[in-house]
């Protein structure tokens, strides 16, 4: 008992002492948690008016977007930290959202609490909490998720965690002789520097570690700190995860990112593998042959996943996007993964989403038959390429006369670089003066006194607000 409560001092303590900075999972939004659900043939609960529940919430930086976009859904966010609550607090005041309720403490005494929800989220916990708090995690799953609800559970992944945990032991090596956080942060980064250098020097399996290592850059001391070197990492097979969930009473309905079930680009015989197995083997081949590192898993009451089967008509209800990687890849010049004419479509209407029908009626357009089109936007389902929704993006695709950022963005950039766009990701504003022009679209100023409120000092003020404005667009920030 008394180590047990050590390691939950530990990680408390560890949170205390580097804030977790939280990003928006564009994937555990309920208007994507219920697209794929009805994808394969489930009956989730209206979005507009979910009850929502995230385990470990952090600073409410994935909970509280979804609130201001669903003011007529309620949310539920609660986590251990009473410093990331505070942050959640005063994001969640500043927003003046009253559909949030923000619970602080222990998961496992707190569970009692909680109410029913169609829609619960655990991002980034799972593999991250001791044991105790995962046998908890699924139990409120069992004990509180309504009839027909969803849960999503992200985790750290086996196979393709052994080798990113040959890094993860680098790091704690070389800072086993001190506590002081930022210190043991810049070691870490130090190690990952030295040891990145010389596995791209060595062929074969190294070259896989020196890939590890290149990303660690570009992440955040806070992501290093509570991953890399945490004191709890637990990665899993997708077997026993599904085990594990399935003591409780839930199964398997897919993956959050559809993209991820396929096959496509496996040998044959691989292929071959994987099209003759049950559901769960045929996913846990598909790690094995792609190594993969994490998982986005949406899980339902068992008695409903008896039920669940891939419903081609459900096609017919969704809306569809291109996805962002697909579109950057556009816009940087870089080789696109994904090429032809549904794509393109899409692609147009970027950043906002197309309803079945539309997008059916443009392939049409284009030269496909009625018959043809429907097939190709469900495979499109599977190939990566296309997000899909439940309801329609509320993205403005053009600038308005009165152009108006989204609170949350508006909120989010007075106090830092990272905000949050209306299709639930995060977007980065470099550049003070971007921020400034963020901040003072609140519709109530045309593109003149845009121009005067980021500086009358300055001559390029017509042309920096215009293009701007135009980035704040592609970029998912405007209201429509």
């Amino acid at each position: 008992m008394t180590d047990t409560m050590a390691v939950h001092d530990s990680l408390k303590a560890a949170y205390e002492d580097v804030a977790y900075d939280g990003r928006p999972n564009p994937n555990s939004h309920p208007r994507r948690l219920a697209a794929v659900g009805r994808l394969f043939g489930l009956a989730p609960p209206p979005v507009e008016t979910a009850r929502v529940l995230e385990l470990g919430c952090g600073d409410g930086a994935n909970l509280l977007p979804m609130a201001q976009a669903l003011p007529g859904a309620r949310f539920t966010g609660c986590d251990l930290s009473a410093l990331l609550m505070g942050h959640a607090r005063a994001m969640a005041d500043g927003l003046g959202l009253d559909n949030v309720e923000l619970i602080e403490g222990d998961l496992r005494q707190i569970a009692p609490r909680l109410a029913t929800y169609d829609y619960i989220i655990a991002h980034g916990f799972y593999s991250w909490v001791p044991a105790d708090v995962r046998e908890a995690m699924f139990a409120v799953m069992r004990d509180h998720l309504a009839p027909g609800g969803l849960a999503l559970v992200t985790y750290n992944l086996l196979p393709g965690c052994h080798v990113r945990r040959i890094t993860w032991d680098a790091m704690r090596l070389e800072t086993a002789d001190t506590q002081a956080p930022r210190e043991r942060l810049a070691a870490s980064r130090r190690i990952a520097e030295d040891l990145g250098r010389a596995w791209a020097r060595t062929p074969g399996a190294p070259e896989l570690l020196e890939s590890e290592m290149s990303s660690l850059p570009g992440r955040s001391d806070a992501a290093i700190y509570h991953d890399s070197l945490s004191g709890v990492n637990h990665a899993v097979y997708f077997s026993q995860f599904i085990a594990h969930a399935g003591a409780y009473g839930l199964g398997f309905v897919s993956e959050a990112e559809t993209g991820s079930l396929s096959a496509t680009g496996l040998p044959q015989r691989m292929q071959d593998i994987v099209s003759k197995a049950d559901p769960i083997a045929r996913e846990q081949y598909l790690d094995f042959a792609r190594l993969r590192r994490f998982r986005q898993s949406l899980l339902a009451p068992a008695a409903d996943v008896r039920r669940a089967r891939l419903t081609p008509e459900a096609v017919a209800e969704l809306h569809f996007s291109a996805a962002t990687p697909l579109v950057q890849e556009r816009v940087t010049g870089a080789p696109p993964s994904v090429t032809g004419v549904p794509v393109d479509v899409l692609v147009d209407r970027y950043p906002a989403s197309m309803s079945f029908a539309q997008y059916r009626g443009a392939l049409i357009d284009r030269g496909y038959d009625a018959a043809d089109a429907e097939s190709v936007i469900l495979r499109g389902c599977f190939s990566g390429a296309l997000d899909l929704y439940a309801t329609p993006l509320p993205v403005a695709t053009t600038v308005a006369v009165r152009p108006r950022v989204w609170p949350v963005a508006r909120w989010q950039a007075e106090r830092s670089e990272l905000v949050t766009n209306l299709r639930h990701e995060g977007a980065r504003l470099d550049d003070d003066a971007a921020r400034e022009l963020a901040v003072a679209c609140d519709g109530t100023r045309d593109r003149a006194a845009l121009v005067r409120a980021v500086g009358p000092g300055r001559p390029d003020a017509t042309e920096f607000v215009d293009h701007i404005l135009e980035r704040f667009a592609l970029g998912a920030l405007l209201e429509s």
